[in-house]
């Protein structure tokens, strides 16, 4: 009797644990595989079959968290050099490793970070922005009242890596962000500039990138335009 009634309580247990596990997935959505670190992984290490082991695992992440570009496992970036030193528990991304040498992908120092985010570029533009390059970005934002200014935001930023902007389906565009085009860019910026980009993408109506000609370090300053500032 003692034998049956543990049965039942067990099946009981098992049901319960698989209906919440089906509810917590209906909710999160399907899950993929994610490259993710586990320990700190220092900048200009060349990844190895006998130290990715130490540094890097796949987990299983909700598809709508894990970011726009990721690798899935260990063996997609055996002999790539990390361009940045990677905290633990953090995604890896393409735009923080690089073939080992490559001059054309800028250097980190201590206290810079590397950012992904979605811009806007002219199609015509789209071919000079490019890993090793340098650009400008706009900012415009809409203030109470349906007023917007768009401003200077950070200037000769360092490109890292540049992607399509693959968008999510049902994701609805901007026109003006059809018309021009949308790309995915990995710059290098300090720690706190890379705040402010993340806060840019996740509420400035829109983010624009101007591709700068090699060689040109001038500074422009502070620079903005409203709405009203357009009138003749």
């Amino acid at each position: 009797m003692l034998i049956l009634l543990a049965g039942v309580a067990a099946a009981l247990s098992a049901s319960l644990v698989s209906r919440h596990t089906g509810a917590v997935n209906a909710q999160l959505g399907p899950l993929q595989e994610v490259l993710m670190t586990k320990s700190d992984l220092p900048s200009d290490t060349v990844l190895k079959a006998e130290n990715v082991g130490r540094y890097l695992e796949t987990r299983l992440v909700a598809k709508r968290f894990s970011p726009r570009r990721h690798y899935s496992s260990s063996e997609q970036i055996l002999g790539l050099e990390t361009q940045v030193e990677i905290p633990a528990g953090s995604y890896v991304s393409p735009g923080q490793v690089s073939e080992p040498g490559n001059e054309n992908v800028p250097r980190f120092r201590t206290g810079f970070r590397a950012v992904e985010l979605g811009v806007v570029a002219s199609r015509s533009m789209a071919g000079m922005i490019e890993p090793g390059s340098r650009i400008d970005l706009l900012v415009t934002v809409e203030r109470d009242g349906g007023a917007g200014i768009t401003y200077l935001a950070y200037e000769n930023i360092a490109v890292l890596a540049v992607a399509r902007d693959e968008r999510k389906e049902g994701e609805s565009a901007d026109p003006a962000d059809v018309a021009s085009g949308r790309m995915l860019v990995t710059v290098r910026v300090s720690a706190r500039t890379a705040v402010h980009l993340v806060a840019a993408e996740n509420f400035a109506k829109q983010i624009r990138a101007l591709p700068r000609p090699a060689g040109d370090d001038r500074r422009l300053g502070s620079l903005s335009v409203t709405k009203s500032g357009l009138r003749p």
